[in-house]
């Protein structure tokens, strides 16, 4: 029974695949573009919500990956008016 329904599942999406793939091969000009934009999209929402997450981490105390490099950064430019008047 088991073999019955995968072998009609498997006939039913060669079926199908055989009478959608003329409609996708004509919308496909539409349907290619639209897809890589709504990938980009995509990454660029998940890019966005991570960068978001990770700056109110920063900014309420907790110490998010990376958050070293930033502070090093910063103090190295709290610094460089100090040496600039020392080498004046």
């Amino acid at each position: 029974a088991i073999l019955a329904v995968g072998a009609m599942a498997l006939g039913g999406g060669a079926v199908v695949l055989l009478l959608v793939s003329p409609i996708l091969l004509f919308f496909s000009p539409i349907l290619v573009p639209l897809a890589i934009l709504a990938t980009g999209a995509a990454v660029a929402f998940i890019a966005l919500v991570a960068t978001i997450t990770w700056i109110y981490r920063y900014a309420r105390g907790g110490r998010p990956a990376g958050s070293q490099r930033l502070d090093a950064v910063k103090s190295r430019v709290m610094e460089k008016p100090s040496q600039v008047s020392d080498k004046a």
